[in-house]
């Protein structure tokens, strides 16, 4: 019940807001994603060349260093993608409805997300399977995640853990599933008949609302549509094929368990799981 008042909260309009309707709908949906990651691209270059101009050369490489840097430049990053639409015109205000945060994580949410990772995994390996008909196609490239391994002891490597494990995957399920999926299905699926009042922003878990809605008409076109330019996204973010081909079965999983959970808790969970096992996957083939 209260999942299914979760993700119905994020379809209505609030009081504050009407339909984002002042640009075409199919420009909204490519400008979405691309103000999202351009901002969330040009932020990490910005503070790139700022650490480089203060700081000296060789602390550039250390671990803690790193992880101050990802950490700002995503918050950031985070900060500008949510807030800055709102100078331009008020009715662009992103709620929490929007980014999936209404509410506090459940059990329920605790115990889908490694159902949902042992599922990415199969997508995963048959997306791989797929791709590695192609000869330009490497399955074994390591990614490069920015870190000296070889400098990772002691308080680096605690730092960069936190950083990688917990920080960036929150941060990013808040982008992408958050931010780019939740106004892309808005803006994608309209429910032009809905008469809904807004549950207030304050309230942790919205009271289910029985009144159907065409899902298998509108909504789940949208859902789709959602669902694949968001990972998209986040497969070209990360720049390797390999890489890319895994992230997008995962943020499939982590959209449907959106949908699902009626929040990105579920997703920040499995990314949290994600970037752990890659995380001393590498570091142990690094030290091996």
């Amino acid at each position: 019940m209260e999942k299914q008042a979760r993700r119905e909260d994020t379809n209505q309009e609030s009081p504050t807001k009407k339909r984002i309707r002042t640009l075409p709908r199919w420009l909204l949906v490519i400008l979405i994603p691309l103000w999202a990651c351009g901002v969330f691209y040009l932020v990490q270059m910005l503070f790139v060349w700022l650490f480089r101009w203060i700081l000296p050369e060789k602390s550039l490489t250390m671990p803690t260093t790193q992880s101050v840097y990802t950490v700002i430049s995503d918050i950031v990053a985070l900060l500008i993608i949510v807030l800055v639409p709102i100078i331009f015109r008020k009715t662009w205000k992103t709620t929490r409805g929007d980014l999936g945060l209404l509410g506090l994580p459940t059990w329920t949410d605790i115990a889908i997300a490694p159902i949902g990772y042992f599922i990415y995994i199969l997508i995963s390996r048959a997306l791989f399977t797929v791709f590695e008909i192609f000869p330009w196609f490497n399955p074994t490239e390591t990614q490069e995640i920015g870190y000296n391994y070889s400098l990772l002891y002691g308080s680096d490597r605690v730092i960069t853990i936190i950083t990688i494990v917990i920080i960036v995957p929150v941060i990013e399920e808040i982008i992408f599933r958050g931010f780019i999926y939740g106004k892309l299905k808005k803006v994608i699926y309209q429910n032009e008949k809905s008469t809904k009042k807004s549950v207030p922003e304050k309230a942790t878990r919205p009271a289910k609302n029985t009144k159907k809605k065409p899902f298998w008409k509108a909504e789940s076109v949208a859902i789709i549509a959602a669902t694949f330019i968001t990972s998209l996204a986040f497969a070209l973010l990360h720049g390797q094929w390999n890489v890319g081909v895994d992230v997008f079965a995962m943020s499939v999983v982590l959209c449907v368990m959106r949908e699902i959970s009626g929040s990105i808790y579920p997703g920040i969970l499995l990314h949290i799981i994600k970037n752990a096992l890659a995380f001393f996957l590498l570091t142990s083939a690094f030290y091996s």
